[in-house]
């Protein structure tokens, strides 16, 4: 075996071990869901790092989120709704569905459950926004958008991070 295929190897195992160590360290700095859903109520910081502890808090807070947002009066809302769909999280669907459907909701809640859904699922965000009959506002302007134009496609992880700047 000459010299260069050796040292190829070895930067190879450097790596894969290095992607293995950040991977175990991405996984241990997840903060547990129920505190993630406390420090997102109580963050005071800039409004593009609201759902920061959300992320923090990974898949697992999840289906507290998807709870949580079928009450009409909880706190952060809004940014909760638009957290599902960046994070993509299928199990969010039927409520994101329901929010959207639902007549006797308020017009910006319906317009961000259906923003969310598009992220998740543009197909069925499409026939969502074509059985639509006389929206207003917010929602027109997201159905129109879904109806005729590119949709509404999920961040990538370099757009979230530069969110603030």
């Amino acid at each position: 075996m000459g010299p260069s295929k050796g040292r190829g190897e070895k930067e190879e195992a450097r790596g894969f071990v290095a992607i293995v160590v950040l991977s175990v360290l991405i996984v241990a700095c997840r903060v547990p869901p129920d505190e993630a859903m406390q420090n997102f109520y109580a963050n005071d910081g800039p409004e593009c790092t609201l759902t920061d502890p959300l992320w923090d808090g990974g898949a697992q807070v999840v289906p507290l989120v998807v709870t949580a947002i079928a009450d009409r009066t909880m706190p952060r809302r809004r940014y909760a709704i638009g957290f599902l769909g960046e994070f993509g999280d299928r199990r969010a669907m039927d409520v994101l569905t329901r929010i959207a459907s639902d007549r006797d909701e308020d017009s910006l809640f319906r317009a961000d459950a259906l923003k969310a859904l598009a992220r998740i699922d543009s197909e069925q965000a499409h026939q969502l926004a074509g059985s639509m009959r006389n929206p207003e506002g917010l929602l027109a302007e997201y159905v129109d958008q879904i109806r005729t134009g590119p949709g509404f496609r999920r961040p990538t992880r370099y757009e979230r991070a530069w969110k603030c700047f």
